[in-house]
Formats: C-alpha cells, structure tokens, sequence
C-alpha cells in the first residue's frame, strides 16, 4: 500500500510518511475505501492540533517523545499533529516530510481550530489513466484541487494524473 499521506489545512499540502504498523495501515484503508477525510482539530496545550476521526483505529501505544510533524493517534480515535514535543504513551502513524520546525509547521496550520484533509497521496479512487486528446478547459489534480485552465490539456504540465474535462489523463 502507498505509504505517503497527503494533509490540506489553510491552502498548504503537506506530505507525510506513513509508519509501518497496523494502526497506520487502518489509517490508509480507511482512506483507500473512504476518500479523502477532513477532521476539524482545535489546539491543545500550545504543542498541538487534535482531532476526531470518523472511526477508531488499532493502537500500537508505546513511549515516545514526539517532535514537529510527527502525526499520532491518541486512544484510537484522535488523530493528533505536534508542532511541539511532549512525553507519554501513544502511537505513531506517521511523520511529516521536510518540516524545518515547530513554528513552520503552527504557521502553517493557523491558531485556534482548522480544518485538515487527509487523503492518500496519489490516489483518489482511479486506478488507470488513458490518454484524452480533447481540447482542456477545466484541470484538476488527484486532490480535486483546480490545477490549470488550459486550451492544450495537460501539455507542459508537471507529469503526474490529471482530471480534464471529467476524464482521467496524464501530463507529459
């Protein structure tokens, strides 16, 4: 299964890297069969964002001192960001790639409460692509974020999948 996580809070992406264990695989499953979940988190002790997911999950608690970015379920049900460290028993889902720092990473999610996405990166339910020849007018990634509005389709674009025109294609 993709290991990569893809989080949308206040117009920013972040990409994270999925740990290898079962509390992390129910995550992805959960959003392989669900789509995309958004959470609404609110702030707790100035160190991080908590939130409830919409079902509960294996836990794989042990003792961890967490870092910015790292992601962390909390008695199954709360999915859990840390811009700050703390001390105490939980499980780890996951880390954030290239966050350079806690105050990066609280600017990024905002004070007080957020609304975070979560959806597995590369993916969103299509498992093949086929070429469309077809003039573009409207482009969206797999995220469902609009990406362009181009008469030429996906030529130039990053290569990667795209939405055009309703149908599934790829970028050169």
């Amino acid at each position: 299964m993709n290991n990569k996580l893809s989080i949308s809070a206040n117009g920013h992406t972040l990409t994270a890297t999925l740990d290898d264990n079962s509390s992390a695989r129910a995550l992805q499953e959960m959003l392989a069969s669900a789509g995309p979940v958004t959470i609404h988190m609110s702030d707790y002790g100035d160190m991080e964002k908590v939130g409830i997911l919409p079902q509960s999950l294996p836990t794989n608690d042990e003792h961890i001192n967490t870092v910015a970015g790292d992601l962390i379920l909390y008695q199954g049900r709360n999915f859990v960001i840390y811009y700050d460290s703390n001390s105490w028993n939980f499980t780890r889902l996951g880390k954030i790639d290239n966050v350079t720092s806690g105050n990066e990473l609280k600017n990024i999610l905002g004070s007080g409460d957020v609304d975070v996405t979560l959806t597995l990166s590369g993916t969103a339910g299509i498992s093949s692509t086929t070429a469309d020849s077809g003039k573009a007018t409207t482009m969206y990634d797999l995220r469902g974020m609009h990406t362009a509005h181009r008469s030429n389709g996906p030529e130039g674009m990053p290569k990667g999948v795209y939405i055009v025109n309703g149908k599934k294609t790829t970028g050169r």
